[in-house]
């Protein structure tokens, strides 16, 4: 077994120790699908690309100006010697209407849509993404925050080993080898409490990047996920139905057809 692994099935054992409070799983996930900035941005982008088909449309609709002009004109003096004149002014509105685009503005409109749709399917991709690192970052802290609590606990059974091998030792009962191998054995333990917790330290801002904060202790209860493929040929029918990398491709290749 893996020293990961053993550490594991002894954290395993403190499971039940875990407060009713602990964040779940699901609960960190769902804080990242609202908090996430790169889920954000992803989200800001397409919904400004769900603006170009209206834009694409624009070119095919009437459009309507104002035009205007003034003049004066000089015409003399009037009988009390004061200068006379007049002003001017003309205006008109103009619509125009396109006739026949040769069918840029639908071609314009279909390859809009082709790339909503594809942006669409990359925010799908940039969904699940994030969500699958959460799961990475949870699982990494969790583990962490059990070797911590492991190393915790193997260092208060040491103490009490230590001390009594040291009262054995003064009444004769046990040597100085027996002493000295139980402190060796302590110390080992307080080099592992000190690496646990550094690593715990990492991957609690790990965590606090993706989620977007803080967390507490962590729930080590995981729901069982839903029913995978049977089989490689239904993995394999199943990303091509939905695998959001393929379809955002696939309705590119619809924009430039457009195009």
């Amino acid at each position: 077994m893996t020293k990961r692994g053993a550490w594991w099935l002894m954290g395993a054992a403190l499971s039940a120790a875990t407060p009713a409070s602990a964040e779940t799983l699901r609960e960190a996930m769902a804080a990242a699908w609202e908090g996430n900035p790169e889920l954000a941005a992803a989200r800001a982008r397409q919904e400004a690309l769900a603006e170009t088909p209206n834009q694409a449309r624009v070119a095919g609709r009437p459009t309507a100006g104002a035009t205007g002009n003034a003049g004066y004109d000089r015409l003399g003096y009037d009988g009390s010697g004061t200068r006379t004149g007049t002003t001017s002014a003309l205006g008109g509105v103009n619509a125009t209407l396109p006739i026949w685009t040769g069918g840029r503005v639908s071609s314009a409109v279909r390859a809009a849509k082709g790339d909503v749709a594809a942006g669409g399917e990359a925010l799908r991709d940039v969904e699940a993404d994030v969500l699958e690192r959460v799961v990475g970052a949870y699982a990494d802290l969790l583990y962490t925050q059990q070797a911590v609590e492991v190393a915790r606990v193997g260092i208060a059974r040491l103490d009490s080993q230590v001390a009594e091998a040291r009262s054995r030792y003064g009444l004769g009962q046990a040597t100085r080898t027996d002493v000295a191998q139980l402190e060796a054995q302590r110390a080992s333990v307080v080099s592992n409490l000190v690496d646990a917790e550094g690593a715990a330290a990492t991957a609690a801002a790990a965590y606090r990047a993706i989620v977007g904060r803080d967390a507490g202790m962590l729930d080590p209860t995981i729901a069982p996920p839903a029913a995978l493929p049977r089989t490689l040929a239904d993995a394999r029918t199943a990303a091509e139905a939905s695998n959001p990398l393929l379809l955002a491709q696939q309705r590119r290749v619809d924009a430039a057809t457009a195009r």
